[in-house]
């Protein structure tokens, strides 16, 4: 029992951690990390985060020092938020942000122990979206679209890393009704339109006069009778 809880102790004693407090070029840095050296199986195609002499390292395929695990922070000279993300046994894991010195959003991807697995997004100083995909076992994979100042997306296919196709789709504009200045000419010919037209709508305005109805003329008979003379008496 002896031995056993012994063991447990220093078991314990090699997975404890501890938040140190580190600069990097002058960017204040906040990170757990583990107290003891670890024994882990390294890869060579990864990036190792570990700490020594109280300076923050990074190496591929190995490490010399103490491993980074938990949370990481980094801060701009005026303690603005910089980056935040996670380690597991010195590699990059889960969900990793940055930021610029504004405090907008700069960067989101997603990391799956040292390699970047997952949706990512990128954003311009104003904190406008201008670039989103998928990286699959650190590579591009899928459609990646990018924006651009006027609104277009440009699409780009593709998979396993390489690019397959592309396609720009632009924001359409409403077109704007183009102004032709007058010249005398015209503006001669616009008056004699508006005259016709006024003259047109003043005859179709005016109320016609009926006809008076025509006198009928006594019929001329054909053969008129001879009128007898009267007779008198003796």
């Amino acid at each position: 029992m002896l031995l056993f809880s012994l063991w447990k102790g220093a078991q314990a004693q090699d997975n404890e951690l501890k938040v140190f407090q580190l600069n990097r070029d002058g960017y204040n840095i906040k990170a757990s990390a583990y107290v003891q050296p670890q024994k882990i199986k390294v890869k060579d195609d990864r990036t190792y985060f570990w700490i020594k002499a109280r300076q923050l390292h990074y190496s591929q395929g190995g490490f010399e020092g103490n491993l980074l695990h938990g949370e990481f922070v980094e801060f701009y000279y005026s303690e603005q938020i910089k980056e935040k993300g996670n380690f597991k046994n010195g590699l990059k894991d889960g969900v990793w942000k940055n930021w610029y010195e504004s405090g907008v959003l700069k960067e989101v991807i997603t990391w799956n122990e040292g390699v970047m697995n997952g949706p990512f997004q990128s954003y311009d100083q104003q904190g406008k979206l201008i670039k989103e995909g998928v990286y699959k076992n650190g590579k591009l994979d899928g459609t990646v679209k990018e924006i651009d100042s006027t609104g277009a997306v440009k699409e780009v296919k593709f998979k396993n890393g390489k690019e397959k196709q592309a396609k720009v789709r632009r924001k359409k504009k409403e077109k704007e009704p183009e102004i032709v200045p007058m010249t005398e000419q015209g503006k001669a010919e616009e008056t004699k339109e508006k005259k016709k037209w006024f003259s047109r709508k003043k005859k179709n305005t005016e109320t016609p006069l009926k006809d008076e109805p025509k006198k009928e003329e006594p019929k001329k008979e054909k053969n008129p009778s001879k009128k007898q003379p009267e007779k008198t008496s003796d």
